[in-house]
């Protein structure tokens, strides 16, 4: 069984992934701000390590790094990396210590899609900041993994949506927020009809019990 540090577990996937993760027999340590609450209780939250770090400010004072490389983990499961500069401190302090890290990336590195549906071997075309940066996190562990021997694992949630939230007033905020043109012309979208050439390429409706199972389905499950 291994030690598995989560950064950032009490979201919207955390809320499943650190409950499977326990319930395998693994010592779940959940990293966050310590501000909210997983959205279906579990036994497992009791049970678990809670380590209260504010990333961004560790990070700023170069600290951030050490903090995690310092629970030993065998796994870290990074839920909240959105910027090249902060995963590169986190590697070099990871580097030799660890036997996997996972880093959740988005489909909204694709940007307009050039095939439907998109494949991992499509290539990335991102059109706004956060897919931008999620594909810079990408290609540069891809060259650690190569390179060096970097054990690192990407993987491409669809729209991570809060579970009381329809999925189509979730996919409208984040279009009012990041594309307000595209919104504009938009006047009646439901689920099925959402276009395979819009901003986000392509479109799953991938609830987050769904990314879950994907995370776990990775090589560090010999531990199991």
């Amino acid at each position: 069984m291994a030690r598995i540090v989560v950064i950032g577990g009490s979201g919207h996937v955390g809320t499943y992934l650190v409950p499977a993760l326990v319930e395998r027999g693994h010592a779940v340590v959940n990293v966050s701000r310590g501000t909210a609450a997983p959205y279906r209780p579990h036994p497992s939250w009791k049970t678990i390590e809670h380590v209260v770090v504010d990333r961004r400010a560790e990070e700023a004072e170069g600290k951030f790094g050490s903090r995690i490389a310092g629970l030993n983990a065998d796994v870290v499961i990074d839920m909240i990396s959105f910027e090249l500069e902060g995963t590169q401190q986190l590697v070099e302090a990871l580097r030799g210590k660890i036997e996997h890290y996972l880093f959740c990336s988005s489909i909204w590195v694709y940007g307009h899609a050039t095939s439907v549906p998109s494949t991992e071997g499509d290539p990335t075309n991102a059109i706004d900041t956060y897919g931008v940066n999620k594909a810079k996190i990408e290609a540069w562990l891809s060259q650690q993994a190569r390179r060096d021997g970097f054990p690192a694992t990407c993987f491409r949630p669809g729209h991570i949506k809060p579970e009381e939230q329809s999925f189509s007033s979730h996919w409208l905020a984040i279009t009012r927020s990041r594309f307000p043109s595209t919104f504009k012309s938009l006047v009646v979208i439901d689920a099925p009809m959402l276009p395979p050439t819009s901003p986000a390429g392509f479109y799953r409706r991938p609830l987050t019990q769904k990314v879950e199972p994907s995370i776990l389905m990775t090589k560090w499950l010999k531990y199991s």
